[in-house]
């Protein structure tokens, strides 16, 4: 075969440019003058014309040309590797952060570092990552990353800015994608950009972000509301897209902790899951009128989540006691004390308590579990019936729990009352800038100060004092295992995830043999089960396992050699 020609440095590529244009064609005026019987005969309807323009000549070889934005950007990628944003008329967008309006993220200091000749290209669908064909025949991947020449010194104005430029990229992306999820190679860049800004950057750039997020999809207003109308906040799928970018934002990977903001986004869609779960298991299937908890498949699935509920709830109990007993909190109380304690355990049982959100989401499950408990005595659970050995799972799932759901619910509506009378006299507006505080950065407020002692006293004493032998309730709790729930730090439960596949889903072990699909978003494992139509789950499972908890796509693992 004869050798390709080599790309010269004198090569170019002209882009040839049409102007479409709407035109009405305008008669003589003499054909005014002449009668007709029908009205509006003399007018003419308007029509597209088409319009040369001069030709544009770019100094390179163009593999690509992609419309961005409704058709105002332009990105061309060329054979070198090198992307280029243009506006409509082809001139070359700069970078600068000084103008008030910005139509790039370019102008904002991203850029493509890495330019490497490639025989084709292709750009994910906002643009801020490349997939790319080597001339040694790999694909290659690389994302926007800050140009170390534009960062900011103070860096503050930057990251305010680049975290507007991401929300109105998101916002942009949102309102195309009908439903689906198109914003991962944001969510992708601005992980690595983070990389390269300080901790103060970084926490301006997501609070920035992430209230503009939850603006966004109007959930600011809907972060109060009452245990009444919790359903109908958690169904839409927007509420799902916010929290799994605030726990995406917040992932330090294998090197660093998750945020204290993004373990309690990450347990608010575990706990989302579980309600969701639940209400479609009570429900009726359309065509047999029978529940769907009477499927086995579905009983054993809520039985799972029960049971990681359960966990959950004595870890919550744990942590306050803890807190409770090694600050000697009924002697000397200080807020100060409290958050330096919370924030060296990185432990978010106070923020998932004085959040109205999250308080209200457990205060919904519990609710889930008490509709639940009375299967536990029926017919159903005595031997000799068709689901005994499911029923018989369900008894012991409920009596695992340390801490009773009783007592847990009590101490979740005692602590829903302290909150909102520590919110008297505050407007909506103090309100929701709390819950921004308390839910999207991990902080907790100087004027809560008097309902986390009051939590932390005579809440947390009464879940003390509850059991005849308080002392035993304690050392059951110090002993439980809560590896299961994502929220520990320790070289031990890090080491467990990176070995063990969690099902995120259903909360269980799977077995190594087991094919596995991926989150692209968040990671997460789920077992490859049937479509469906062919599994026996029926309605729960069609719904629940169409995507990731975190409302991300999977996609199959490769399977496990041997």
């Amino acid at each position: 075969m004869p050798a390709r020609p080599a790309i010269s440095d004198t090569s170019y590529t002209i882009i040839s440019r049409w102007e479409l244009r709407e035109e009405t064609p305008v008669l003589d005026v003499s054909f005014s003058q002449l009668g007709s019987k029908k009205s509006g005969a003399s007018e003419l309807k308007a029509e597209q014309l088409l319009k040369k323009l001069e030709d544009a000549r770019i100094g390179r070889v163009l593999l690509l040309l992609q419309i961005l934005h409704h058709g105002t950007m332009l990105a061309l990628a060329s054979y070198d590797g090198s992307i280029e944003f243009r506006s409509r008329d082809l001139s070359v967008l700069p970078m600068d952060d000084t103008p008030d309006k910005v139509s790039s993220l370019c102008q904002l200091g991203l850029a493509f570092n890495n330019r490497e000749p490639c025989l084709h290209l292709a750009l994910s669908p906002n643009a801020v990552a490349k997939a790319f064909f080597g001339k040694d025949h790999e694909i290659k991947t690389s994302e926007m990353h800050l140009d170390p020449t534009f960062v900011d010194s103070g860096g503050l104005a930057t990251s305010d800015k680049l975290a507007a430029a991401f929300m109105i990229a998101t916002a942009i992306s949102e309102a195309n994608n009908m439903g689906g999820n198109t914003n991962d190679d944001l969510l992708m860049t601005m992980q690595g950009m983070m990389r390269q800004m300080t901790a103060e950057q970084q926490r301006v750039l997501r609070r920035v972000f992430l209230k503009d997020l939850y603006t966004l999809f109007q959930f600011h207003e809907k972060l109060l509301e009452g245990l009444q109308s919790i359903e109908r906040v958690i169904r839409p799928p927007q509420l799902c897209r916010c929290l799994s970018l605030q726990a995406a934002l917040g992932d330090g990977g294998e090197k660093n902790n998750r945020t204290m903001a993004s373990k309690v986004a990450y347990t608010a869609l575990s706990m989302r899951n579980f309600a969701l779960s639940s209400t479609m298991a009570f429900a009726k299937n359309a065509t047999s009128s029978e529940q769907e908890l009477n499927k086995p498949d579905v009983l054993q699935y809520l039985i799972n989540l029960i049971a990681w509920f359960g966990t959950l709830a004595d870890y919550i109990c744990d942590q306050l006691l803890d807190l409770s007993r090694t600050l000697n909190v009924k002697k000397s109380f200080s807020l100060e004390a409290v958050k330096e304690r919370v924030a060296t355990l990185n432990t978010p049982v106070l923020h998932l308590v004085l959040s109205s959100f999250t308080r209200t989401l457990l205060r919904h499950n519990c609710r889930a579990l008490r509709s639940i408990a009375p299967f536990t005595q029926s017919t159903q659970a005595q031997p000799g019936a068709p689901l005994h050995h499911l029923f018989s799972n369900l008894v012991a799932v409920f009596r695992m729990n340390i801490i009773s759901p009783p007592i847990f619910e009590n101490l979740l509506t005692e602590s829903d009352a302290i909150v909102h009378k520590a919110y008297e006299g505050l407007s909506e507006q103090q309100k929701q800038e709390t819950e921004f505080s308390i839910l999207l950065m991990g902080e907790i407020p100087d004027f809560l100060s008097g309902a986390v002692q009051e939590i932390l006293t005579s809440v947390v004493g009464k879940v003390r004092t509850s059991n005849a032998n308080p002392m035993k309730v304690e050392s059951n709790l110090a002993f439980k295992d809560w590896k299961i729930l994502g929220l520990s730090d320790d070289p031990r439960s890090k080491l467990w995830r990176k070995q063990t596949r969690f099902d995120a889903l259903r909360k269980i072990i799977l077995p190594q043999n087991v094919r596995t699909r991926r989150c692209m978003r968040c990671d997460a494992v789920m077992e490859d089960i049937l479509a469906p139509k062919v599994y026996r789950g029926g309605m729960v499972f069609g719904t629940m396992f169409r995507a990731c908890f975190c409302g991300g796509n999977f996609v199959v693992d490769p399977p496990i050699e041997g």
